[in-house]
């Protein structure tokens, strides 16, 4: 059944706006992704100018639509929250201002539509990955209610909306929840540690280890470069990396191996001094100057303990109180920092008990993650029914 609603062309309802911002190599900007199939867009957390290829990037506003050219065919398209006011996108995000006649939620229920992403670029493969133009989008027509039809309409669907977005930040938390759970059981097993008499340094082959800063292309065949997002987190991500077309050298001392143990030495005050280990992916991978590595003595301390340490309140509140830098909203720690980290007289035997433990607190954890992607794939399919019905003049 079509739509019961008159079609008003995009370009009378959408202007495209541009807010340029230089890109300074020492500079650290607030990021942002726009997830598939209309779902908005993510946090990316903090990166430096060196990290990126851009000489310059969009800045973000409150009530905008953005979309990816490169994504265009998989719904990457999203209302600006007021959460994301300020972030940065690169030059491969379009963003329009919406005019006063539409409300811009319901331009992006919209565009959010398959049928919408079908008209751009249609179902073949070869015709999708392709890259789409603002022109593109604005010739193209929408069913475009009055202002206040379109806020009732928006009205009925926001409840169930609640309950998805609800689902989704309980899925997005799931990971700092694992890690409050596996810091309160480190807090709780601190009394079983023995005493708290070493610093980290003691367990290192040598002091921590800044990494090298290359400008970052994306070049095809290009040499990976972690990122401050394969850190964050205390998960190691290995797709969190740019790509460099500069000539390495194969006996530099900027390669990682795996089980290297990586440090974010700048970020915000809460993830400052976050920590992952490397697992050799990709492999031949340079770490920036952003992160330290450190190397831990196998006869001295097992590094899935350290890792697990360095997430302990102990731990956290120590380099917390180091951080130091004139920003509030970025600080610095020193490799000296690091090496004088509190830590136990403990042998590894007893290390690799604890993180056995702790591995089973982190695997239950999962478990319940696992239950919460099934709620959230059911709201999703309920969703997507009532605005359908929506857009058939069924609400």
């Amino acid at each position: 059944m079509t739509s019961p609603y008159p079609e008003k062309r995009l370009s009378s309802i959408l202007r495209q706006v541009e807010d340029a911002v230089p890109v300074e190599p020492t500079a650290v900007y607030r990021g942002a992704g726009i997830l598939s199939y209309g779902r908005g867009l993510f946090n990316k957390g903090t990166f430096s100018g060196s990290e990126t290829r851009y000489s310059k990037l969009r800045r973000l506003h409150a009530g905008q639509i953005v979309y990816s050219r490169l994504f265009a065919w998989e719904g990457a398209f999203a209302f600006v929250e007021p959460e994301f006011d300020g972030a940065c996108v690169s030059q491969e995000f379009p963003a329009f201002d919406v005019d006063e006649t539409a409300d811009p939620k319901w331009v992006h229920l919209c565009l959010s539509r398959t049928a919408f992403w079908e008209s751009l670029v249609g179902t073949g493969l070869g015709q999708r990955r392709r890259r789409v133009q603002p022109k593109e989008i604005l010739a193209k027509s929408v069913p475009m209610p009055e202002l206040a039809e379109q806020r009732r309409l928006l009205g009925r669907i926001s409840g169930l909306a609640e309950r998805v977005d609800q689902a989704r930040k309980l899925m997005s938390s799931a990971a700092t929840e694992s890690r409050a759970v596996v810091r309160s059981v480190m807090h709780q097993l601190t009394g079983a540690c023995g005493p708290i008499s070493r610093h980290l340094s003691d367990v290192l082959e040598y002091g921590p280890r800044n990494g090298l800063s290359f400008r970052c292309d994306n070049s095809e065949g290009g040499t990976p470069v972690l990122t401050l997002g394969a850190v964050t987190g205390f998960e190691y991500k290995s797709s969190a990396i740019k790509r460099t077309s500069e000539p390495v050298s194969p006996n530099a001392d900027y390669w990682l191996k795996p089980g290297d143990l990586l440090i974010t030495r700048s970020n915000t005050p809460g993830l400052v001094g976050h920590a992952a280990i490397y697992d050799g992916n990709p492999e031949k991978c340079i770490f920036p100057d952003l992160i330290m590595r450190c190397r831990v003595k196998a006869a001295e301390a097992d590094v899935r303990f350290v890792h697990y340490w360095l997430q302990s309140p102990l731990v956290r509140n120590f380099l917390q109180r180091r951080a130091k830098g004139t920003s509030p909203t970025m600080k610095k720690i020193a490799q000296g920092d690091v090496q004088e980290i509190p830590f136990p007289v403990l042998d590894a035997t007893s290390q690799r008990a604890l993180v056995a433990h702790l591995d089973r607190v982190r695997a239950k954890i999962r478990e319940l993650h696992a239950l919460q992607v099934g709620r959230l794939d059911n709201s999703e399919a309920l969703r997507a029914s009532i605005i359908h019905a929506a857009f058939r003049g069924q609400l």
